[in-house]
């Protein structure tokens, strides 16, 4: 029997209560890899990713508009996970400067990266410039300082979005 959300769709409970992962059955995992052990079922990520877009697309083209479906990183980032997500047509949300060089050595477009955290550091945010992301979530007129003194210093616009909490 399939296990369901949050399970992936390749997930199944044998009778003997062992779970395998599409087809893989956990104990041959641990054989091999030791545990603990991350599994990822990249058909099942891929799916989701793919649902998710299709969703957004519809909403917001039923009012007449276009949208960006992003990634967040913080879920769990590796360069693997980067390219499947964007070979679904999402973009990757990263944190941390971790996280953007995980998005770029994964050869995420620099325009499909978004930088959001609300501890960024200059060295972070001059990298996210470096690479032209898509955009740089700010969290503060602090930060928003920061960046077009930073921006400015590059010699190029920062796309920028503003975080509000109400």
């Amino acid at each position: 029997m399939s296990l369901g959300t949050p399970w992936p769709a390749g997930a199944v409970r044998h009778e003997d209560g062992e779970v395998s992962f599409a087809g893989v059955r956990a104990s041959a995992i641990a054989a091999e890899h030791g545990t603990p052990a991350y599994v990822l079922d990249e058909a099942d990520l891929r799916a989701r990713a793919r649902r998710y877009r299709e969703a957004f697309e519809e909403a917001f083209a039923a009012i007449g508009t276009g949208v960006d479906v992003y990634y967040a990183g913080k879920a769990f980032l590796s360069v693997a996970v980067a390219r499947w997500v964007t070979a679904e047509g999402l973009r990757v949300d990263t944190a941390t400067g971790g996280e953007l060089a995980v998005a770029l050595r994964a050869g995420v477009p620099g325009a499909s990266i978004g930088l959001h955290g609300n501890n960024k550091s200059d060295d972070e945010i001059r990298a996210a410039l470096d690479a032209g992301v898509g955009r740089i979530i700010v969290d503060s007129l602090v930060e928003i300082e920061r960046v077009a003194r930073l921006a400015g210093a590059a010699g190029v616009v920062a796309p920028v979005m503003v975080r509000v909490t109400t």
